[in-house]
């Protein structure tokens, strides 16, 4: 029973490697452009740049609706997916280990590829901790810096990005080149009148700090806008569990500063303490700023869109920040 157990085993194993040796072989059935995008803010900017000629292209979200980029490991599909990509566009940095180790394989060592932290360049940022921030595990001498992975939630980035997409897909597809050049154009006409909106925000506003009783992937939004942060971790921290000393210190910053609005992110899991904070800071509410780590090509499809998730989050900082 147990050598037919281990020959099963075995046979599925071979199974799966043959499987996967085709897929390098550009064997598919499916003639269109082949593009695959970890994250969500990343598909729209591609499908605005690909706008009429969208349903010339199969666009793939890997992390799909809940699926959290911290954790997130790819599925066989994924992996055939990218292995016949034309494009493959992914952040970078600590979560994305997985892709430098699929890069390397027989079947994906030529995919074509835009690394979002590497094509930064110096204006890469990285993670930092702040007064009252919960300390991290320390890391070990040596170890690589670590940079902020949520380069989406900077509207300059966003710019920067469409324009490098729609250069990339040029080359690929000349024939429609020109068409990309202008859909990114108009978009990042759109793009460049939000981030004037969020300006004159802060601009006209007598606050300039924001505190958040969670995670913290705003890094790159603040900086845009010198804003003044506090938070009780960093964006990529996999802390769920606030000290008590942490919550005293947020709850005397938020009194320091007068702040009549708490934040946290969508989904949260620190909504409670949130809430805690607000009510011990004498704060009148708490609101949402909502980071687009977790959104599905469904609700894309019902109107979710990075335009339309950072126009909700002006108005939500317009009130974080009034009187």
């Amino acid at each position: 029973m147990k050598k037919k157990y281990i020959a099963l085993v075995l046979l599925i194993v071979i199974v799966c490697a043959l499987l996967f040796s085709t897929v390098g072989c550009d064997v598919r059935n499916d003639d269109r452009l082949q593009i695959v995008v970890t994250v969500f803010p990343v598909y729209d900017w591609v499908m605005n740049v690909l706008g009429e000629k969208a349903s010339e292209a199969n666009v793939t979200l890997l992390l799909d609706s809940s699926l959290d980029m911290h954790s997130y490991q790819p599925a066989f599909a994924d992996k055939v997916a990218i292995a016949q990509a034309d494009l493959f566009l992914y952040v970078g940095g600590e979560s994305d280990n997985w892709v430098l180790s699929l890069l390397k394989t027989k079947e994906c060592k030529d995919v074509r590829t835009m690394d979002l932290l590497t094509l930064l360049g110096e204006n890469a940022r990285e993670e930092e901790s702040v007064e009252d921030m919960q300390e991290e595990i320390e890391e070990e001498e040596g170890e690589e810096t670590e940079y902020d992975e949520h380069v989406w939630l900077s509207l300059r980035n966003a710019v920067h990005y469409v324009d490098l997409i729609a250069k990339e897909l040029g080359e690929i597809d000349a024939e429609n080149a020109d068409i990309y050049a202008q859909n990114a154009a108009n978009y990042i006409l759109e793009l460049k009148a939000l981030d004037a909106t969020f300006s004159a925000i802060v601009a006209e506003s007598p606050r300039k700090q924001l505190l958040f009783a969670d995670r913290f992937p705003f890094l790159y939004f603040v900086k845009d806008y010198g804003l003044e942060y506090s938070a009780a971790f960093k964006g990529c921290s996999a802390s769920v569990n606030a000290s008590f000393a942490t919550k005293q210190d947020l709850i005397n910053r938020a009194k320091e500063w007068g702040l009549k609005v708490i934040l946290k992110i969508e989904n949260s899991s620190l909504s409670k303490f949130a809430e805690s904070i607000r009510e011990e800071s004498g704060a009148e509410k708490v609101l949402i700023l909502d980071s687009l780590q977790s959104a599905s090509e469904k609700e894309y499809a019902e109107g979710r869109t990075y335009l339309a998730v950072m126009e909700k989050n002006a108005e939500v900082l317009r009130e974080a920040l009034a009187a």
